[in-house]
């Protein structure tokens, strides 16, 4: 990452400050070599090759895609020699990882001015809301590349990713709070904001719509506007589902059978193949995935499975989307539990496949890990999956109820991204203490802050004792 001109002095440079290297998000002459300056550090001179060297990638990325460049075209679209890019990057992967926390840290240091701007908590938002989308919108190349293309990093983009949404939600707090003051919202909340806000953008990169992000950032102030009341900070008090719910979940979920009734050969037999690449990919991973172990674990030839599927990933990505049917299904059917109201019964599935994954991540490592680390592609799928959810949560609440597509969205990406990062750093054991705040997420935009709060510790009340919602 780049230093400043007060970093380097710290670090013993002569008095001299040297020209800073070429912002990510700025003009100017992209591959201008730093000229000679009397004074000048090799420092400095290292840090502006390091700058175009970024620059060069991203743009044979978008050019061309990420496996095609080479490090010879790459050195010379950044005007340095082959030798002087080994001792600047750590190859190519490691150039792509810079290039991702370089940008973000660029548009870090631009919210971060435009949220002083603001004089209350809803014009702060707007303010950096506004500001995002026309930078996101004045650079689509770059926007593109941390959103899409970057994935070709694999499971260290993640890893990248997960941490700049630490600093995305960091700017979140301070929008809704106070002058100078962090935010009173839970951090999960304040996390799932940026995370919903992220998804958002990303299916409009993906969907060729970057110009249209504009005509949205009224919806996404009142989604904001939404989850940001003082009453959220009641779900820290709540605790998670027994292990019981687990079950219930798991037994909805069950792919290691699948019914044969009901359904032509042709139905079930793709069934059977989904099922068993879940299986598969659970026990050993994604990568271990082969046609091969695939025929031989439902037990037909390869003529059958080419009937269904041209290789793994198509396999892969319609065994995930069962999941994905699974999972929305057991949601409808126990959110419209005769004995309990629709809101409440949202919130006791959502505990109970909270409990599941906290216990068994499998499936959810599957879906939002593994297959994310395959690249642009994966990207897209769940991309397409969490909008999928978000047509799901619209159709399955009450008419009156039903929050607009954007918010639905927006919630949605939130909550797949909250179980990511759990799953991403290692910490699977605590995605059932994260219940309350997906479910908050969910409902809020649809009911209203005051209602989903009163919906989820009503579901409470049979576990803890707790004050009312307005206490």
């Amino acid at each position: 990452m780049e230093r400043s001109a007060i970093d380097s002095r710290a670090m013993g440079v002569k008095a001299v400050t040297p020209e800073p290297e070429p912002e990510p998000l700025e003009g100017g002459t992209r591959y201008a070599k730093l000229k000679p300056r009397r004074g000048s550090s090799a420092d400095a001179v290292a840090e502006h090759q390091r700058a175009r060297i970024r620059r060069a990638l991203i743009e044979l990325v978008a050019e061309d895609g990420y496996e095609a460049v080479k490090v010879t075209e790459l050195a010379r679209r950044a005007r340095i020699s082959t030798r002087d890019f080994y001792q600047r990057c750590d190859g190519k992967q490691g150039c792509l990882l810079e290039a991702h926390d370089w940008l973000i840290a660029a548009a870090v240091r631009r919210l971060t001015v435009a949220i002083r701007g603001g004089r209350d908590a809803e014009e702060r938002a707007r303010l950096v809301l506004e500001e995002l989308v026309e930078m996101l919108v004045a650079h689509p190349v770059e926007t593109r590349f941390v959103c899409l293309d970057a994935a070709a990093g694999g499971i260290e983009i993640l890893e990248r990713k997960s941490r700049a949404a630490e600093d995305l939600a960091a700017l979140v707090g301070l929008c809704l709070g106070g002058p100078g003051e962090d935010s009173d919202l839970p951090v999960p909340l304040t996390e799932g904001i940026a995370l919903g806000v992220a998804q958002v953008v990303r299916s409009y990169v993906i969907g060729g719509r970057l110009n249209e992000l504009p005509s949205v950032v009224g919806d996404l102030c009142r989604w904001i506007a939404d989850l940001a009341v003082p009453q959220a900070n009641l779900l820290e008090r709540l605790q998670p589902p027994p292990s019981a719910e687990g079950d219930r979940a798991a037994a909805a979920l069950c792919f290691s059978r699948v019914a044969e009734a009901d359904v032509d050969r042709g139905a079930w037999e793709r069934l059977g193949i989904q099922a068993a690449t879940l299986t598969l990919a659970g026990e050993d991973g994604y990568w271990q995935l082969s046609v091969p172990r695939i025929r031989a674990a439902v037990g037909i030839s390869r003529a059958r499975f080419d009937a269904h599927y041209a290789d793994v990933d198509g396999c892969f990505a319609d065994a995930i989307g069962l999941v994905a049917d699974r999972v929305m299904d057991f949601t409808a059917t126990t959110a419209a539990h005769d004995d309990e109201e629709w809101p409440v019964g949202f919130h006791h599935a959502v505990e109970a496949l909270c409990a599941y994954a906290a216990t068994e991540p499998r499936l959810a490592r599957l879906a939002l890990v593994e297959f994310l680390s395959c690249g642009p592609e994966g990207v897209r799928e769940i991309s397409e999956l969490t909008q999928g959810f978000a047509e799901r949560l619209r159709a399955g609440v009450p008419p009156a109820d039903v929050p607009p597509s954007i918010s639905a969205e927006a919630s949605m990406g939130a909550v797949l991204g909250l179980v990511q990062r759990s799953v991403v750093g290692a910490h699977a054991d605590r995605i059932a203490t994260l219940a309350p705040y997906l479910s908050y997420l969910a409902l809020a935009p649809a009911i209203g802050p005051q209602e989903a709060i009163a919906a989820i510790r009503t579901r409470e009340r049979s576990k803890l004792a707790l004050p009312s919602a307005s206490a």
